[in-house]
Protein backbone atom coordinates (compact mmCIF):
# COMPACT_ATOMS: atom_id res chain seq x y z
CA UNK A 1 0.00 0.00 0.00
CA UNK A 2 1.19 2.93 -0.92
CA UNK A 3 0.64 6.49 1.22
CA UNK A 4 1.04 9.87 -0.09
CA UNK A 5 2.02 12.51 1.90
CA UNK A 6 0.83 15.54 -0.39
CA UNK A 7 -3.17 16.12 -0.20
CA UNK A 8 -5.12 16.67 -3.60
CA UNK A 9 -6.56 19.24 -2.11
CA UNK A 10 -7.53 20.38 1.48
CA UNK A 11 -9.63 18.18 4.05
CA UNK A 12 -12.67 19.18 3.94
CA UNK A 13 -12.57 20.80 0.41
CA UNK A 14 -14.14 19.05 -2.53
CA UNK A 15 -13.26 18.86 -6.75
CA UNK A 16 -16.08 18.45 -8.88
CA UNK A 17 -15.58 14.87 -11.34
CA UNK A 18 -14.48 17.32 -14.34
CA UNK A 19 -11.07 17.16 -12.11
CA UNK A 20 -10.46 13.94 -14.11
CA UNK A 21 -7.01 13.86 -12.92
CA UNK A 22 -8.19 12.32 -9.64
CA UNK A 23 -9.72 9.58 -11.20
CA UNK A 24 -6.32 8.11 -10.88
CA UNK A 25 -6.40 8.82 -7.16
CA UNK A 26 -9.17 7.41 -5.97
CA UNK A 27 -8.65 5.19 -3.25
CA UNK A 28 -5.25 6.35 -2.51
CA UNK A 29 -4.40 7.03 1.44
CA UNK A 30 -3.02 9.74 2.56
CA UNK A 31 -1.34 10.57 5.76
CA UNK A 32 -2.00 14.01 7.51
CA UNK A 33 -2.34 15.26 11.05
CA UNK A 34 -5.32 17.35 12.22
CA UNK A 35 -5.21 20.74 14.42
CA UNK A 36 -4.14 19.01 17.60
CA UNK A 37 -0.98 17.29 15.63
CA UNK A 38 -2.41 13.78 16.04
CA UNK A 39 -2.16 11.52 12.99
CA UNK A 40 -4.50 10.67 10.53
CA UNK A 41 -5.05 8.29 7.33
CA UNK A 42 -7.41 9.91 4.84
CA UNK A 43 -8.49 8.22 1.85
CA UNK A 44 -9.57 10.10 -1.66
CA UNK A 45 -13.61 9.04 -2.73
CA UNK A 46 -16.39 9.76 -5.03
CA UNK A 47 -19.41 10.85 -3.43
CA UNK A 48 -22.02 8.51 -5.49
CA UNK A 49 -25.42 9.40 -3.99
CA UNK A 50 -25.64 12.98 -2.89
CA UNK A 51 -29.53 12.57 -1.54
CA UNK A 52 -30.29 11.80 1.84
CA UNK A 53 -27.43 13.70 3.35
CA UNK A 54 -28.57 16.94 5.18
CA UNK A 55 -25.26 18.22 5.26
CA UNK A 56 -21.86 16.78 4.20
CA UNK A 57 -19.94 17.71 7.72
CA UNK A 58 -18.67 14.66 10.50
CA UNK A 59 -21.01 11.36 8.68
CA UNK A 60 -20.15 8.45 7.81
CA UNK A 61 -19.72 6.65 4.51
CA UNK A 62 -19.62 3.11 2.94
CA UNK A 63 -18.79 1.83 -0.39
CA UNK A 64 -21.73 2.16 -2.57
CA UNK A 65 -20.92 -1.42 -4.49
CA UNK A 66 -18.90 -3.19 -1.76
CA UNK A 67 -19.33 -6.37 -3.73
CA UNK A 68 -17.98 -5.21 -7.31
CA UNK A 69 -14.27 -4.05 -7.73
CA UNK A 70 -13.24 -1.19 -5.98
CA UNK A 71 -14.10 1.87 -7.90
CA UNK A 72 -13.99 4.53 -4.36
CA UNK A 73 -17.97 5.26 -5.20
CA UNK A 74 -19.62 6.10 -1.97
CA UNK A 75 -22.27 6.77 0.43
CA UNK A 76 -23.38 7.51 3.51
CA UNK A 77 -24.34 4.71 5.70
CA UNK A 78 -28.18 3.57 6.73
CA UNK A 79 -28.18 0.32 8.85
CA UNK A 80 -26.54 -0.92 11.81
CA UNK A 81 -25.10 -4.08 9.40
CA UNK A 82 -23.16 -0.80 7.26
CA UNK A 83 -19.30 -1.71 6.94
CA UNK A 84 -18.09 1.95 7.40
CA UNK A 85 -15.59 3.15 4.73
CA UNK A 86 -14.52 6.67 6.15
CA UNK A 87 -15.75 9.84 8.04
CA UNK A 88 -15.87 12.96 6.46
CA UNK A 89 -14.41 15.99 8.34
CA UNK A 90 -16.73 18.06 10.72
CA UNK A 91 -16.25 21.49 8.34
CA UNK A 92 -16.53 19.43 4.85
CA UNK A 93 -18.24 21.47 2.53
CA UNK A 94 -20.96 20.95 0.69
CA UNK A 95 -20.92 17.97 -1.39
CA UNK A 96 -22.77 17.08 -5.27
CA UNK A 97 -23.01 13.62 -6.62
CA UNK A 98 -19.38 12.72 -8.29
CA UNK A 99 -17.37 15.02 -6.18
CA UNK A 100 -14.29 13.76 -4.64
CA UNK A 101 -13.56 14.40 -1.18
CA UNK A 102 -11.03 12.86 1.15
CA UNK A 103 -12.56 10.93 3.78
CA UNK A 104 -10.90 10.00 7.57
CA UNK A 105 -9.78 6.24 7.82
CA UNK A 106 -7.76 6.53 10.38
CA UNK A 107 -7.47 8.36 13.80
CA UNK A 108 -9.45 10.85 15.63
CA UNK A 109 -12.81 11.78 13.83
CA UNK A 110 -16.38 14.01 14.30
CA UNK A 111 -19.62 12.17 14.00
CA UNK A 112 -23.06 13.19 13.76
CA UNK A 113 -25.87 11.19 15.80
CA UNK A 114 -28.92 10.19 14.59
CA UNK A 115 -32.41 9.50 16.21
CA UNK A 116 -31.66 6.37 17.75
CA UNK A 117 -31.08 7.81 21.07
CA UNK A 118 -29.72 6.92 24.54
CA UNK A 119 -26.85 8.90 26.11
CA UNK A 120 -23.09 8.23 25.23
CA UNK A 121 -20.50 7.46 27.66
CA UNK A 122 -16.86 8.09 27.08
CA UNK A 123 -15.46 4.26 25.96
CA UNK A 124 -18.75 2.93 24.70
CA UNK A 125 -18.68 1.96 20.93
CA UNK A 126 -20.26 4.15 18.17
CA UNK A 127 -21.87 2.62 14.96
CA UNK A 128 -24.36 3.61 12.02
CA UNK A 129 -27.79 4.33 12.92
CA UNK A 130 -29.97 1.90 12.65
CA UNK A 131 -32.18 3.76 10.12
CA UNK A 132 -32.67 6.06 7.00
CA UNK A 133 -30.45 8.78 9.46
CA UNK A 134 -28.11 8.70 6.16
CA UNK A 135 -24.38 9.45 7.60
CA UNK A 136 -25.54 8.73 10.94
CA UNK A 137 -24.45 7.11 13.80
CA UNK A 138 -25.28 5.40 17.15
CA UNK A 139 -23.88 4.14 20.53
CA UNK A 140 -23.72 0.32 20.10
CA UNK A 141 -22.65 0.93 24.07
CA UNK A 142 -20.34 -2.15 24.82
CA UNK A 143 -21.07 -4.12 21.96
CA UNK A 144 -17.94 -4.38 19.28
CA UNK A 145 -18.76 -5.58 16.26
CA UNK A 146 -15.37 -5.72 13.77
CA UNK A 147 -16.32 -4.17 10.20
CA UNK A 148 -19.46 -2.11 11.62
CA UNK A 149 -18.42 -0.55 14.79
CA UNK A 150 -16.33 2.79 13.95
CA UNK A 151 -14.93 3.36 16.96
CA UNK A 152 -14.99 4.47 20.64
CA UNK A 153 -16.61 7.80 22.22
CA UNK A 154 -14.01 9.97 23.42
CA UNK A 155 -16.41 12.14 25.50
CA UNK A 156 -19.75 11.50 26.86
CA UNK A 157 -22.63 13.71 25.49
CA UNK A 158 -26.96 13.40 25.38
CA UNK A 159 -26.95 11.31 22.13
CA UNK A 160 -29.52 13.27 20.31
CA UNK A 161 -30.00 13.79 17.12
CA UNK A 162 -27.77 15.90 15.08
CA UNK A 163 -25.19 16.31 17.94
CA UNK A 164 -21.78 15.61 17.25
CA UNK A 165 -18.92 13.92 19.07
CA UNK A 166 -15.14 13.04 18.54
CA UNK A 167 -14.63 9.04 18.27
CA UNK A 168 -11.34 6.77 18.34
CA UNK A 169 -11.27 4.72 14.81
CA UNK A 170 -10.31 1.65 16.36
CA UNK A 171 -9.43 -0.15 12.99
CA UNK A 172 -8.71 1.56 9.68
CA UNK A 173 -12.23 1.98 8.20
CA UNK A 174 -12.08 -0.15 4.40
CA UNK A 175 -15.94 -0.90 4.37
Amino acid sequence: MTVNTTLPFELGQKAPSTVTELDNLVGEFFAHRDSNGNPQMLRLMRLNNASGLSSAGALVFKLSNPSAAFDGDVEGVSAVSDRPCGVSHADQVALDDNDFFLVIVEGQATVTYGDAGGSITAGHFVGPDDDADTGKVASTTTTYARGTTIGKAIGANSGADGEQSDVQILDRLLG
